[in-house]
This record gives C-alpha cells, sequence and structure tokens, in this order.
C-alpha cells in the first residue's frame, strides 16, 4: 500500500533502516560537506540551478503558488529548508541523520533518517531532488523509478552527478561514487525506465570553474588535501567564482552548457 511521507514526518515517525554501507558514501564526508554547504560556490550555484529548473518546469502549482518537494539524499537538510523559505516546501530523506537536522527541522517539511526504497510511493509530490546521489548507487535505473513513484503526474525530478569518467580521481573512490555521467548516460538511464518518464532537459554544469576543477582532480594528489584545498578556497575566490556561476545557472536552465564537471538533468513523469 502506498506512504505517505508527509504523514510519516508529520507524526514523528521513521523509515526502516539503512545499513548505511550500502549507501557509498563515507560519513565523515558528510560532515564536512554539511559545514561549508551555506556558503561555498558549488553549493550556492548548484541551488540557484536547482530554483531555476523547478520554476522553469513547474511555476506555481496550486492556489498558493506552491509546489512541494521531496529532496532524497538531502545530507545536511540545507536545500530541503532553503527551498522550503522560499516557498517550496520540501521534505528531506538521507541514509543517514545529519547533526544540523535539529536546527533545521523546522524549517522543512521534516527530515527522515532511513531507507526510501523500503516503502511503497504515494504519488504527493511537485518534484524530486536527486542531487549527486545516483552516481553512489549500484542500481541507479532502479533507485531512479522508484525516486519518480513519489512524484504526482507531470511531477519532474532534478538529477545532478559528476560528468566525464577521463575526470575519475582518487576522490571519486573515497567518496563512493560507482560512476560518472555523461549526456548520453543520462539519456539511457532515463531510457531504461520506460515510456512513463521522459528526459526534457541534459546540460553539462560548472563549466566556468571546469580547467581549475580538471587540473585539481588529475594531478592526483593525497586525497584528503586535495578536497580540503576545493572546500576551502579564499573568500574574494569563492565570492567570485559564485557570482560567475549564478550567471551560468542562468544558461543551464535552458540546456545549452556544453562541458562541465556535473551533468544535470530535468526527467518529467507522465504516468
Amino acid at each position: 500500500m502506498p506512504q505517505s511521507l508527509i504523514a510519516l514526518a508529520r507524526s514523528g515517525g521513521r523509515l526502516p533502516a539503512l545499513d548505511v554501507a550500502s549507501v557509498h558514501y563515507p560519513a565523515e564526508g558528510a560532515a564536512a560537506l554539511a559545514s561549508i554547504e551555506a556558503s561555498h560556490f558549488w553549493f550556492t550555484s548548484r541551488r540557484a540551478a536547482v530554483w531555476r529548473l523547478l520554476r522553469r518546469a513547474l511555476g506555481p502549482s496550486d492556489p498558493a503558488g506552491r509546489i512541494v518537494g521531496l529532496d532524497i539524499g538531502c545530507g545536511s537538510g540545507y536545500t530541503a529548508a532553503w527551498l522550503t523559505d522560499r516557498g517550496a516546501p520540501t521534505l528531506g530523506v538521507d541514509a543517514m541523520p545529519a547533526p544540523s537536522w535539529p536546527a533545521l527541522a523546522d524549517r522543512t517539511l521534516g527530515l527522515l533518517p532511513g531507507d526510501i526504497t523500503a516503502i511503497d510511493p504515494a504519488q504527493e509530490f511537485d518534484f524530486v531532488l536527486l542531487l549527486d546521489v545516483l552516481e553512489h548507487i549500484d542500481d541507479d535505473a532502479a533507485f531512479l523509478a522508484h525516486a519518480l513513484g513519489f512524484l504526482k503526474p507531470m511531477g519532474v525530478a532534478i538529477v545532478t552527478m559528476p560528468a566525464f569518467a577521463w575526470l575519475w580521481s582518487p576522490i571519486d573512490a573515497y567518496s563512493g561514487h560507482r560512476r560518472r555521467y555523461t549526456r548520453a548516460m543520462v539519456r539511457s538511464l532515463v531510457d531504461r525506465i520506460g515510456p512513463g518518464a521522459r528526459l526534457e532537459l541534459a546540460s553539462y554544469f560548472y563549466a566556468t570553474t571546469f580547467l581549475p576543477f580538471a587540473v585539481s582532480r588529475l594531478r592526483r594528489r593525497e586525497v584528503r588535501r586535495a578536497i580540503h584545498d576545493e572546500s576551502s578556497p579564499p573568500a574574494w575566490i569563492n565570492a567570485t567564482l559564485a557570482a560567475l556561476l549564478r550567471a551560468e545557472a542562468r544558461i543551464v536552465s535552458f540546456g545549452v552548457v556544453p562541458f562541465g564537471s556535473s551533468v544535470v538533468g530535468v526527467v518529467r513523469k507522465y504516468s
């Protein structure tokens, strides 16, 4: 029987537990990302792109002008809170609860730990986010198909994932990635789901930072040092890149960025 995630969150319930080892993501990595998510250029620009894509794909979907979403693999919960603050109430789900959840829970529809694949989806969301999630999943097509089950008809999923196998580095292995994607791979992924889903947009992103990113990854430096350098840019560099990438996010919403270190897709559910 389909189970409402919104009702589960409101009642203080929990999802079935998940063996976190199957998530292929290091717990220490999640904590480190949560500490920079509010201000780091990579996260601020990803949120800007997601917001533009959502408004372009959906617009207001009820008389109050609200759209209601589900952030699968929500990590710290910051994106769910950020979207809720902007009038798109969002529920977050992650295999592992984050230390930031108690402070953010009231700014979201709820934050649920556990196994999202263990329940039968109810169609109650206008959008689903899978932001840098699918690369951690062994069967990415099955996971995406299950995620689409939470959407109302004509709802959309926004997916992002790392781009280009030739950029594979020790950081990918440390982060639990199973693969890096191209636009063609995203199209093939959605095609495997069947006629109930259609890819409306596939674009690369982070073209602005592509060259320094590629140089950083291909240098094959010690993993923790490389992660530290990428996550702690000087303030003036962070501010400059954030401004440039916000401008790039406007172009991404038209699906025309020809290269970048990430791929973003918009998947429409039809049935």
